[in-house]
């Protein structure tokens, strides 16, 4: 612990230093083992559900942090980095048992003492900022979820930006541009530019984030960090909503082929286990088949879709097995991804529509209505209308108008009765396809002199511009 200054007892080898010298050497192992003791009482409270006894741990880590604090300062002197380090730890403590002004005036502290004793430009002063930027990041993305004040999500966010900003600075002059440490400091920017809605720059910052880690997307060398997964994810989300679908597959791709490589060589972390790996590699896929759908490559996209289906099938993680529910696997927690597969199915649905083949695509529907229909949980009820609509569109190109009328009035009376006005799109293209069955059920029903084959309506437009029930849904539920 080297202490960079004029002042430093290491440096200035004068006898009232020397002698501090050696006091802080007598102190050495007991520190450390203070600081082992509290770092164990800390992961306990972390996996500890009974209120009572969490309080117990929290108070007894707290006071093994306090003792190590006083050992320090007396040791090694009150502007000594071990001491803001210590400082900075009981800080985030206190944050994570919901003390936030204690936590973030010890944090601040610490801060200070770093930047007097190791200068502003210290990598510890930048990681120290970056883990202050952290913390507020985090208490405004709980603030999000509903899990605390919204008053000031906004000063929160604000004030994380800034000592991101302060961080990026400080780690790029020590440790240069292409470092993890800026890379991912770049896209926690990102995120909250994001947020924000400016997404001009945080497609600026996710890019920096994948030079801070050496890729620039062009290049052969091996990817096998996980954070550029999540990096290269950012960017196609952001490529997507810009209808950038050829971008959009290469940033998917390049975090799929992180994720694959971190799987098959079984390299996982806490927070990116096996399961939450298999949910992430999931969902990349259907991104990428997504966007080749918008493309028009739709046997492309099909071919995505059904290495979805046999990766679903496979994986240990979410299929449905004799051993399945333990806390290892994805089932055992409680996550049920029978419904992305109902979702890929439906999608897969439209795109055999798209090509014409009605058998195929009516079967995939039918499958994904199976599933929605097997869930006992009102949340999935708009994708069962989405899907009638489906359904009911394909009754309709094969001239079926009856069975096209009861599963659109289905679907019509399912939106209805969850409030959905009638000026909603999907609305719109139930009411739309109702008016085209009932003149099909006329012109059948009147005489056979101008057979209806020849007049009824049935090109592709209606295919092309009816709206993608399945895109819908995001809108009716944020009417809901």
């Amino acid at each position: 612990n080297r202490h960079e200054n004029t002042n430093d007892p290491d440096v200035d080898r004068t006898s009232k230093n020397i002698k501090q010298m050696k006091i802080a050497q007598g102190t050495s192992e007991k520190r450390k083992r203070l600081h082992l003791m509290a770092d164990q009482l800390a992961e306990k409270v972390r996996h500890e559900s009974i209120p009572i006894t969490r309080k117990e741990l929290e108070k007894d880590a707290l006071e093994v942090l306090r003792n190590v604090l006083g050992i320090e300062r007396d040791s090694l002197g009150v502007s000594h980095p071990a001491v803001a380090r210590t400082l900075i730890k009981i800080g985030k403590f206190h944050i994570e048992t919901n003390s936030f002004s204690n936590g973030m005036k010890e944090v601040t502290t610490g801060i200070k003492i770093l930047r007097r004793s190791l200068g502003k430009d210290h990598p510890d002063v930048g990681r120290a900022l970056l883990k202050l930027a952290v913390i507020l990041d985090e208490r405004n993305m709980s603030m999000m979820t509903g899990e605390g004040p919204s008053s000031s999500i906004s000063s929160d966010r604000d004030a994380a930006l800034q000592i991101y900003n302060d961080a990026l600075k400080a780690l790029k002059n020590s440790l240069g541009d292409e470092h993890q440490e800026v890379g991912w400091t770049h896209n926690n920017i990102g995120v909250i530019h994001h947020q924000n809605g400016q997404y001009d720059l945080a497609m600026e910052s996710f890019l920096n984030a994948i030079k801070g880690y050496g890729q620039q997307g062009d290049q052969e060398e091996e990817i096998i960090h996980l954070d550029t997964a999540y990096i290269w994810s950012n960017i196609g989300e952001i490529r997507m909503r810009w209808g950038e679908w050829e971008e959009s597959i290469t940033a998917y791709t390049n975090a799929l082929d992180v994720l694959m490589k971190l799987k098959n060589a079984g390299i996982y972390t806490a927070e990116h286990d096996k399961c939450s790996s298999s949910l992430m590699i999931l969902s990349t896929m259907q991104n990428i088949g997504k966007s080749y759908t918008e493309l028009g490559i739709y046997e492309k996209a099909l071919e995505i879709y059904s290495e979805v289906i046999r990766f679903y099938r496979a994986d240990e993680m979410l299929r449905y097995s004799g051993n399945s529910g333990s806390q290892n696997d994805c089932v055992g927690r409680g996550i049920d991804t029978s419904t992305d597969m109902a979702r890929v199915y439906q999608s897969m649905g439209k795109l055999y529509m798209y090509l014409g083949n009605t058998v195929k695509s009516m079967d995939l529907y039918l499958q994904a209505l199976s599933i929605f229909r097997s869930i006992d949980s009102s949340q999935y009820i708009f994708d069962i209308a989405s899907l009638l609509g489906n359904i009911g569109w394909l009754h309709l190109k094969k001239q079926e108008f009856e069975e096209a009328e009861a599963v659109l009035n289905e679907a019509l009376n399912v939106y209805n009765r969850n409030g959905v006005k009638d000026y909603d799109e999907s609305v719109r293209g139930i009411k739309s396809m109702l008016k085209q069955v009932d003149i099909g059920i006329k012109r059948q029903s009147s005489s056979t002199q101008h057979p209806f084959s020849h007049q009824f309506h049935n090109n592709t437009s209606l295919q092309r511009n009816f709206p993608d029930m399945g895109d819908e849904i995001s809108n009716v539920t944020t009417m809901e």
